[in-house]
């Protein structure tokens, strides 16, 4: 998406939270992602502890999302909304909107959830498939927090964008009355050029 948005004449910067679990070197990716987005990490711990998930019990806020906030991580994009001026901010994943009020404080940007799931319902499904009992119960518990985090967050930003129609029905679902428009996942057919293929065989999964 930041690429077709790059060649249809916008301005983009990607920012992104370079966790600990799947850390990218960024001096590893190529050249376009400096070039063409003016490109910048910062690395962010949402590894799961102990400590964390008794002191979550003991709090309102859905643990899931509380891992993806840093101090380091919103100081960084302070600095950032600062320095430069946005017409659009679109956040990639539920995960991204702990900073969506830092935003609103250093930024007129409009702010738009790129929704790769209705998350809550993910989490949900996870607890009805466990069998342990003590599991199911904190799935559950997971879930409903999720839920009521997700459910809140619709009333902060302006727009969604869903990959499927399925995840938009459930924001309509859900009581979300904004604007949204459902954008599939983007491929470049240019990296998949059409080869000669043996047709006794032909298997493609995308999951």
């Amino acid at each position: 998406m930041a690429r077709s948005l790059k060649i249809v004449g916008c301005d983009v910067q990607v920012y992104a939270l370079n966790t600990v679990k799947h850390f990218v070197d960024p001096s590893t990716l190529p050249a376009f992602f400096q070039k063409d987005f003016n490109f910048s990490a910062e690395k962010i711990d949402t590894k799961v502890t102990i400590g964390g998930v008794i002191k979550n019990l003991f709090s309102k806020s859905s643990y899931n999302v509380d891992r993806f906030y840093s101090r380091d991580v919103e100081e960084s994009l302070a600095t950032l909304l600062r320095r430069d001026q946005f017409d659009i901010i679109q956040l990639e994943t539920l995960f991204t909107t702990p900073y969506v009020d830092l935003i609103r404080k250093h930024s007129k940007a409009k702010v738009i959830l790129r929704a790769h799931n209705s998350e809550h319902i993910i989490w949900e499904r996870l607890s009805k498939l466990e069998s342990s009992p003590f599991k199911k119960w904190y799935l559950s518990f997971l879930a409903a927090r999720l839920k009521k985090y997700e459910m809140e967050v619709l009333s902060k930003i302006d727009a969604i964008i869903p990959i499927t129609k399925i995840d938009a029905a459930v924001f309509k679902y859900s009581g979300y009355t904004g604007p949204m428009l459902t954008v599939p996942l983007g491929i470049d057919m240019d990296q998949y050029p059409l080869q000669d293929f043996n047709p006794e065989l032909s298997v493609f999964h995308l999951g």
